[in-house]
């Protein structure tokens, strides 16, 4: 009996570190998992550039706590998990169609950053995070997208179908989270 307790106590104490940390996954992508720090991290960079973009514009930012803008933060939250999953199949599927594509993505940010004067400045600024979680959430899945892209132009044919389709085909589960996958688009 005791054990069980025991176990039972240590099954309580890990749950809730995970919880508290957000290592859980809150979707599984065609076998590879998204975590909830993950998206947390990737809503709160959406959210800390529309706020930036607004004040720059000279418009107020938005109170997204306030009721009459709970639709704008369910729609931002949707945004970043559908950013993260589109990534994740992009980085999955895309070496089928251009050979060492996160080695070309690197050096494609690599070069970026070296020409770069304030980007590593601007990360922070824009989106809130510091420089590594910028260029693994903004710059690498955007380069891996952007050679996709021109290998598909290069060939003649359409990225958006490929796209398209690549996601309709892929096998989505969101776990933890009030939203489901419809092959296209979180909803």
């Amino acid at each position: 009996m005791k054990k069980f307790v025991w176990g039972c106590m240590l099954l309580v104490v890990v749950l809730f570190t995970c919880m508290a940390t957000g290592i859980y996954p809150v979707a599984i992508v065609n076998g590879s998992p998204i975590l909830a720090r993950t998206w947390k991290r990737a809503e709160a960079a959406a959210i800390q550039f529309t706020q930036t973009n607004l004040i720059a514009s000279g418009r107020a930012p938005i109170d997204f706590a306030l009721a009459e803008n709970v639709h704008l933060l369910i729609e931002a939250r949707k945004d970043a998990l559908l950013a993260l999953i589109e990534n994740k199949l992009v980085a999955k599927e895309g070496d089928v169609i251009v050979a060492d594509l996160d080695a070309r993505a690197n050096e494609r940010v690599d070069a970026a950053v070296r020409q770069s004067v304030n980007l590593k400045e601007g990360a922070g600024f824009l989106y809130g995070l510091d420089f590594n979680k910028f260029r693994d959430l903004i710059l690498l899945p955007q380069a891996r997208r952007d050679l996709l892209r021109e290998t598909f132009e290069e060939k003649k044919e359409d990225f958006l179908n490929w796209f398209s389709t690549l996601k309709a085909h892929a096998r989505v589960r969101l776990l933890f989270t009030p939203f489901s996958w419809d092959g296209e688009r979180v909803k």
